[in-house]
């Protein structure tokens, strides 16, 4: 029996800095901690995410290889150079599509089929090869709306917005919600449908107690149970270049916790199971 396509999320919001990143390595820790097989694909020039999760300079093509004109690297095969197991401080069961600063070639890239390049490689329909063998694969969005992101959005089945709770970042809620909906209109599709809003970085204060309000008000079940909390842990495990499952601190439990709880809904919500039991 052939086994089904790996399920695609884009984690995104068309503002920065709202914690995508550490949100994407920290649930893909918390899926693999259930056993399930991860792919993290770095959309982002800044390669924020590659940093975190390798020991050294990238070896393989990554997502520059699934995103740019194929002739830039021809020979490149799926999965073998696509892909590269992430460092010994993560999970065996991840591992990633690096990115870096020469993904701002692809976001320049005008010609019509740049944004739907990843989705032919997810989908199955590249002549190079497949990516099998994953039970979840996220993809780390940049933010802004170019090519990147456009075409990480065609490529996702389901959505995962991320946000803080400021008004800032609740206005990229927004934005990311009407650029779905746009590619709805335009590709005549329901892909990728939002599967749910995390909040994270929250503290405890008035401003941010206002703004999470809102949030659940606006956007209903939608919201995840609960909120990352904002403590320094989390800046820590990414200056290690670990997961914040890693550290013992009672700030890092807090986030552990909540994020295992996190996905577990999100897993729950997308029918997401480990091909083999944990």
């Amino acid at each position: 029996m052939t086994r089904p396509r790996s399920p695609v999320i884009a984690v995104c919001n068309q503002k920065g800095g709202v914690a995508k990143t550490t949100t994407t390595a920290a649930l893909a820790q918390a899926a693999a901690d259930t056993g399930c097989r991860v792919l993290v694909i770095d959309l982002d020039p800044q390669g924020n995410l590659t940093t975190m999760m390798l020991d050294g300079p990238p070896t393989a093509v990554g997502a520059y290889g699934m995103t740019v004109d194929p002739d830039r690297v021809a020979g490149a095969t799926f999965p073998e150079d696509a892909v590269q197991p992430t460092s010994a401080a993560w999970s065996p069961r991840i591992d990633i599509s690096p990115g870096g600063p020469e993904l701002v070639e692809v976001d320049r890239d005008t010609n019509h089929e740049q944004v739907g390049r990843l989705r032919r490689v997810l989908h199955g329909k590249d002549e190079r090869g497949r990516l099998d063998g994953y039970d979840v694969i996220l993809l780390d969005c940049p933010p802004g709306l170019g090519r990147l992101l456009v075409g990480g959005l065609r490529a996702a089945d389901s959505a995962l917005l991320v946000t803080e709770p400021s008004a800032a970042s609740v206005a990229g809620l927004g934005q990311i919600g009407n650029t779905i909906a746009s590619l709805h209109r335009s590709f005549e599709t329901t892909a990728p449908q939002v599967a749910a809003v995390l909040v994270g970085r929250y503290r405890a204060c008035l401003e941010h107690d206002y703004r999470l309000a809102e949030i659940r008000r606006t956007y209903g079940p939608l919201v995840l149970a609960g909120h990352v909390p904002e403590r320094a842990a989390v800046a820590d495990a990414a200056s290690a270049w670990r997961p914040v499952q890693s550290l013992t601190s009672p700030g890092a439990r807090a986030v552990t916790d909540v994020v295992a709880r996190m996905w577990a809904e999100l897993a729950a919500r997308l029918d997401i199971r480990a091909e083999v039991p944990a």
